[in-house]
C-alpha cells in the first residue's frame, strides 16, 4: 500500500477543457484526495473535463469507485 503522498494531482488544460493529471498509485490511502481532486475538476468544468491516468502505475477498486461516482 502506498503512502497518501506518493501520488501527484496536477491541474492543467487540454483542448480548452480542464484536466486532472494523476501520477503514482491510487489506492485506499489516497482515495479521499483523489475524490476531492475529481470533485474540484467537475465543479470547475462547464462541460467535459479530462482525467489523465497515463502516469498511474496502479489503481485499486477504491480509485475506480471514485472515478465512477
Amino acid at each position: 500500500m502506498s503512502s497518501e503522498w506518493d501520488v501527484v494531482f496536477e491541474r492543467s488544460e487540454r483542448g480548452g477543457r480542464p484536466a486532472l493529471v494523476v501520477r503514482g498509485e491510487i489506492d485506499l490511502a489516497v482515495a479521499g484526495r483523489f475524490a476531492h481532486a475529481l470533485d474540484t475538476l467537475v465543479g470547475d468544468s462547464s462541460g467535459t473535463g479530462l482525467v489523465d491516468l497515463s502516469g498511474v502505475a496502479f489503481i485499486d477498486s477504491s480509485g475506480v469507485r471514485e472515478l465512477l461516482k
